[in-house]
């Protein structure tokens, strides 16, 4: 496993969307929802302790979504590699779809701290996949674990009524 500083995760991903979104010849949006945690204190932070960034591309299917933590401070004792403030990314998704624009699997890959303050990211896996019926609506949904096991399947069922 490769391990990355924080600063060098985030060059490698802004380039990695922006020769994606040059490959492409796509416009990219993009939403962003932070998330206020707990404190240990028991009360709420007032500045955002996540954020969850997802990309869309031009027919407004979700591409990507990168989910982080965001550092509130650095803890007194530690090796100063983080910063308050730094987004610090936890799992990147990639949705994939079919030419007929059904999502065809969900990859994703996990960055945590393995050892040593390095942050390094896990191999891409396949999260979740999906089956359709012939008129379009989705069949099954599965779910796999880290591993790569199968954990659940989604039987979707549909009730037509006249």
């Amino acid at each position: 496993m490769r391990k990355f500083t924080p600063k060098g995760i985030a060059l490698m991903l802004a380039l990695f969307l922006s020769v994606t979104a040059w490959a492409e010849n796509v416009s990219v949006k993009t939403k962003a929802v932070y998330s206020y945690g707990a404190m240990l204190d028991g009360g709420f932070s007032k500045t955002p302790t996540g954020v969850v960034r997802s990309f869309y591309d031009v027919n407004n299917r979700l591409s990507r979504v990168l989910e982080a933590d965001i550092m509130l401070a650095d803890s007194e004792g530690t090796p100063e590699v983080e910063v308050p403030g730094q987004e610090i990314p936890k799992y990147y998704s990639i949705y994939e779809y079919d030419e007929q624009g059904q999502l065809q699997k969900v990859r994703t890959r996990k960055c945590g701290i393995y050892s040593a303050f390095d942050r390094a990211w896990t191999d891409f896996v396949d999260a979740e996949t999906y089956e359709y019926n012939d008129d379009g609506t989705k069949k099954k949904q599965y779910n796999y674990g880290p591993n790569g096991k199968l954990m659940t399947v989604k039987v979707f069922e549909y009730v037509v009524s006249d």
